[in-house]
């Protein structure tokens, strides 16, 4: 959901007051920021709470996000992959986000 949506479903809300609790939130670990560019960023639940892991495709055209789910041999190879790349760094994997940026369906036929 973006600060516009929100904003949209509860006018009476100041802008600040969103992004401020937006801020405590995604602290807290509760909400998830996902940065879209321009300052422009996306908010989902996170996935301690959801016990959902996703990623996402992200329209570099209108700003859509779209939540992505990969088959689970396609995840393990994925994190055998970034543990791989990250190991002569010394650096222990504990998880990963990924987004796919490219152009939606609407937007290329624009």
């Amino acid at each position: 959901m973006t600060i516009p949506m929100i904003l949209q479903v509860r006018p009476s809300l100041a802008q600040s007051s969103v992004y401020r609790n937006l801020s405590v939130l995604q602290s807290a670990g509760l909400v998830t920021r996902i940065a879209l560019g321009d300052d422009h960023a996306h908010f989902e639940l996170s996935e301690e709470l959801t016990g959902e892991h996703h990623h996402h495709t992200v329209c570099t055209e209108c700003g859509a996000v779209t939540p992505v789910t990969l088959a689970d041999a396609i995840e393990a190879k994925l994190v055998k992959s970034l543990t791989a790349a990250t190991e002569p760094a010394r650096f222990r994997v504990t998880g990963h986000r990924l987004d796919v940026l490219g152009v939606c369906a609407a937007c290329a036929s624009a």
